[in-house]
């Protein structure tokens, strides 16, 4: 004769493999929110700030203009942007008088930068839709709409959380935030695989 304890007992026991799917998830959320949940830092030099009435209908409002923004850059200064996409580093020369007057920065989310957006066959060709990298380009080729822009700027692109700073570039902060969270997804594929047999 079953006992009522016996029923209670069989009656707790997960029958579903799938039921762990929540718990493994929920442990896994804290190592893989970075990973998701990327920012990139957004701001101008100064000079941008003060041309911005001739460039307002190329480029879209940073959080900040400063001159923290250069390099290095001051990361403490600087707002950040939720981003799906990539970060970038954009880096131009500054003349004054027609004399070589140092760089001007801008970083920000690859989709809020360039109000016509950015050339996506240059983009392709730098490579930078698989692995971050560093251009010199004319700006025509890169700028939408533009075409009349023959200066050169240098464009970098990375994907990670906060990686277009001049730490997160150097640490390689991404690829171990993304390997951990691979391999957790991994980890977790492989155990609910298992307990399906």
């Amino acid at each position: 004769m079953t006992s009522a304890a016996d029923c209670r007992f069989r009656s707790c026991t997960p029958r579903n493999p799938y039921g762990l799917a929540p718990l493994l998830i929920f442990v896994s959320l804290p190592f893989c929110y970075g990973f998701f949940e990327q920012r990139c830092y957004s701001c101008m030099s100064m000079d941008f700030k003060q041309k911005w009435k001739f460039i307002s209908d190329i480029y879209y409002p940073p959080m900040n203009f400063t001159d923290a923004c250069g390099e290095p850059m001051r990361e403490s200064s600087i707002a950040t942007v939720p981003c799906s996409s990539a970060c970038v580093i954009l880096c131009e020369a500054s003349y004054i008088g027609g004399q070589f007057a140092g760089y001007n920065y801008i970083r920000g989310c690859i989709g809020r930068i360039a109000r016509n957006g950015f050339n996506n066959i240059t983009i392709y060709k730098m490579g930078a839709e698989h692995r971050a990298i560093c251009h010199r380009i004319a700006r025509s080729q890169l700028f939408r709409g533009h075409a009349y822009m023959e200066d050169q700027v240098t464009i970098c692109i990375c994907y990670g959380d906060r990686c277009n700073s001049n730490r997160a570039a150097r640490s390689g902060s991404y690829s171990h935030v993304g390997i951990k969270c691979q391999f957790l997804i991994a980890l977790y594929s492989t155990v609910l695989y298992g307990l399906n047999q």
